[in-house]
This record gives structure tokens, C-alpha cells and sequence, in this order.
């Protein structure tokens, strides 16, 4: 890879962290990539006045929970994310306060990527989510733990206990798509 390639890679990260009102992280980068942040950092900075008026327009997001960490479950946020990326779906990381806030008005699918521990306000956030008419998709098994990383006896959202092939349930005026586990590289968050 030439140093030039690493400088047009680290414009147009930023370029797609600036689009999605997302903080871009400019530590250890190599010199040709971080000439090419500051120039760009620079280029936004001047246009500061424009851009601060704009407001992301994906209607997708994906739960990316630090929580999962405490409890040592894994989940894959970011695998989800390149994948809709390389699908070209335009999509938004949302966090656990966000999601417990019930902070979701704009967008009208959630994905939920083998979240495991979901506290109660959680969970009343995602059941009024969709009972607004919205889409939630749960891959793998999700809030098997309540906030405290105890085992609910029951698992939330109507979901199976096990899900070998996607399914799809109405829920209030929304609806609940199930898929199973999937074998996909996990970040510890």
C-alpha cells in the first residue's frame, strides 16, 4: 500500500465520521495518514458553520452496549456495521444511555447484535420502540441478562428460545425479526 492510499483511507474515514456525527480518533497514525487528518480536520473546521446544521439521515441503527463488557459477553456491533457498509445501508451507532433514554425517535430500524444483558429500562425503551410501528432486529439471543447479570426466566421481545432460521413476528404495531447466532468476529467492546 502506497503512502498516499493511507492518507485517502484516513480522509475518507473522517469524511464518514463527520457525516454521521461521529468523533474521529487521530492517535498513532503514520505520518502520511496524519497529514492527511490534519488537512482534512482542517477543511471541516472551515465549514464548521454549514456542517453543524446537518443532520444525519440514516434511519438504521446499531446497538453498540459497553455493558456487555462487564459481563464478559461478546457482541459485534462492528462486524454488523461493515457489513451494512459494504451493503451500502447508511446506519448509526446508538449506546446503552441512549437506548434506556429511549433516544430512537429518528430511526426506523434498530439492530441489535447479541446483546445479552438489557436492563429493565431497556427493555421498556425497545417495547415502546416498536410498539410506535418500528422494526427491531435481534441476532442471536438478547437480554438473557437483566442488569444485575441475572439469567431471566423467560427471554424479552417474544423471542424463541432457540432460532435456527430467521423469523419475523408482528409485536404491538411493529414488528420482530429473529435471527440466529451468527458466527461473526466479536470486539469485547
Amino acid at each position: 500500500r502506497s503512502p498516499e492510499a493511507g492518507g485517502n483511507l484516513t480522509r475518507l474515514a473522517i469524511a464518514e465520521a463527520a457525516a454521521n456525527g461521529i468523533t474521529w480518533q487521530l492517535h498513532k497514525l503514520k505520518p502520511a495518514a496524519a497529514g492527511a487528518a490534519e488537512q482534512y480536520e482542517a477543511f471541516l473546521a472551515a465549514r464548521q458553520a454549514v456542517l453543524a446544521k446537518c443532520r444525519p439521515w440514516s434511519t438504521v441503527a446499531v446497538w453498540t452496549s459497553s455493558t456487555q463488557a462487564y459481563f464478559d459477553a461478546p457482541t459485534y456491533p462492528t462486524a454488523v456495521s461493515r457489513f451494512l457498509a459494504d451493503s451500502h445501508i447508511p446506519h448509526r451507532f446508538v449506546i446503552d444511555e441512549e437506548v434506556e433514554q429511549g433516544k430512537l425517535a429518528g430511526y426506523e430500524v434498530l439492530i441489535v447484535p447479541e446483546v445479552h444483558v438489557i436492563s429493565g429500562k431497556q427493555l421498556a425503551a425497545l417495547q415502546a420502540f416498536v410498539a410506535q410501528g418500528k422494526g427491531l432486529v435481534l441476532m442471536g439471543q438478547c437480554g438473557v441478562l437483566d442488569e444485575w447479570g441475572d439469567k431471566r426466566v423467560k427471554l424479552p421481545l417474544g423471542q424463541p428460545e432457540a432460532v435456527q432460521t430467521a423469523t419475523k413476528q408482528s409485536l404491538g404495531k411493529g414488528r420482530v425479526v429473529y435471527l440466529p447466532a451468527i458466527p461473526l468476529p466479536q470486539s469485547p467492546n
